[in-house]
């Protein structure tokens, strides 16, 4: 993937000379414009070398009622005291700013000090860091507590025991078939009513019979971890603390859907998580849970970490699939959704694009928009060929000054804006003020007299 490899250099060097650009250009078979074009998209990446210490203070709001705007005027004025023109960039050696949240909203204020991310930390203890940093002593990392807490989610109390995958792939005698299996497992999710936390709620079970009854071999299953909304930090503690809950979640939805493949996006500012969870793959493969024929069945589920180089977009649930594919973390076009009619598949995705968003599998290729309620309460597709064009809005009066209407009459050329000079038609008319009648006297005539 050309965005882990980016990921690799900016790890390697701070920051991505041209020279790595067209080296990895050349190792992937990609044109270079493709390259710069994902590297200049993501904050994460920096195309020109930085500072020797980047400092970045958290600025929202969790942090900044928790003294960030102090921390980062301590870490500004010890930056001042410290830090001189480096000879090679010609730019101050020490750089403080401002940045978005960094998703450690249960013990602000988090700084990073180059890319390492602290937490809970006073104005002496990040100025001490500054200054190791700026001497070349190696940066030590904050860890947190990985403890299993024991939550009534972890019924394993945190030794994996992964009873869900062993009843999916392995054959008892005399006990049901595999595609009954699966289908026990979707009936589970249907009773508890297990839906998805980002806010939609939709339904789990509807999502995993969908991407099951999907034909073709090659799906995928992804979960999106990159948590990027300020004070929101769940699904962080979830992956630190219990990491092999995820991993069999994904493990069993994969063998549910019948996947091969599956993906965990998590952004790269959760460095123990990410340590966490790669720890959680790397025991299930040594334990024949995942990878090839699990448990010595004919079922295979790979399944891999990636990095997500960071971005607000890269929640939305279009946006870390392009980045997977190698492209700006862009969201795609959705097409609408209906009542009554199939859900949309957010886990398949086929000849690396969404399936779901495939405008093939909805009316053969013709995009669909809901038409007006009918008297049996559903919604008919209807083609965009076929839909009657809206008129616009008739305004009143005439708009042609050759065609006046009594009461109405149109501006002059010179009162119209300078922006509709132009312009066919002139501005709508305005109304005049309606006509007084002559006074009483003027309406006498007079009468002649009979002589």
């Amino acid at each position: 993937m050309i965005v882990q490899k980016l990921r690799e250099i900016q790890d390697r060097l701070g920051w991505l000379p041209e020279r790595e650009l067209r080296e990895l250009s050349g190792e992937t078979a990609t044109p270079l414009h493709r390259v710069h074009e994902v590297a200049s998209y993501f904050p994460h990446y920096r195309l020109a070398r930085g500072p020797k210490v980047d400092v970045r203070v958290c600025r929202d709001m969790a942090c900044h009622l928790r003294g960030a705007p102090a921390l980062e005027e301590s870490l500004r004025r010890h930056a001042a005291e410290i830090g001189g023109i480096g000879p090679e960039t010609g730019k101050l050696e020490v750089e403080v700013g401002s940045v978005s949240c960094l998703g450690q909203c249960d013990s602000p204020p988090a700084p990073t000090i180059n890319d390492h991310g602290f937490r809970g930390i006073s104005p002496s203890q990040a100025r001490a860091r500054v200054r190791a940093a700026l001497d070349n002593q190696p940066t030590r990392q904050q860890r947190a507590d990985r403890s299993p807490p024991g939550w009534k989610i972890d019924l394993y109390e945190g030794q994996p025991r992964f009873e869900a995958v062993r009843y999916l792939a392995l054959d008892v005698e005399g006990g049901p078939s595999l595609e009954r299996r699966r289908d026990a497992v979707i009936d589970a999710l249907k009773v508890s009513d297990l839906r998805g936390m980002g806010g939609a709620g939709f339904p789990t079970h509807l999502k995993w019979a969908a991407v099951r009854a999907r034909p073709g071999p090659e799906k995928y299953v992804v979960c999106n971890a990159d948590e990027s909304e300020p004070g929101t930090f769940k699904d962080r503690e979830l992956i630190r603390r219990t990491p092999h809950l995820l991993v069999e979640g994904m493990i069993v939805a994969g063998l549910v859907a019948g996947t091969s493949q599956g993906y965990i996006s998590i952004r790269h500012e959760y460095e123990e998580e990410i340590e966490a969870i790669g720890e959680a793959v790397a025991s299930a493969r040594r334990a024949g849970l995942c990878g090839d024929r699990i448990l010595g069945s004919g079922l295979s589920f790979a399944l891999e970490v990636f990095v997500s180089p960071g971005g607000y977009i890269c929640g939305e649930e279009p946006a870390p699939l392009e980045a997977m594919e190698d492209r700006r973390g862009e969201p795609r076009d959705k097409p609408p959704s209906h009542r009554r009619r199939a859900p949309r598949q957010a886990h398949d995705h086929q000849q690396r694009r969404d399936p779901l968003l495939d405008p093939r599998d909805r009316h053969e290729g013709r995009r669909v928009v809901p038409r007006r309620r009918d008297p049996g309460g559903d919604r008919a597709p209807l083609r965009l060929d076929q839909r009657r064009r809206q008129r616009p809005r008739r305004l009143r009066g005439p708009l042609r000054p050759d065609r006046p209407r009594a009461g109405l009459r149109p501006r002059r050329r010179d009162d119209r804006r300078p922006e509709a000079q132009g312009d066919r038609h002139l501005r709508p008319l305005r109304r005049l003020p309606p006509r007084r009648p002559p006074p009483r006297e003027a309406r006498l005539r007079p009468v002649a007299q009979a002589g």
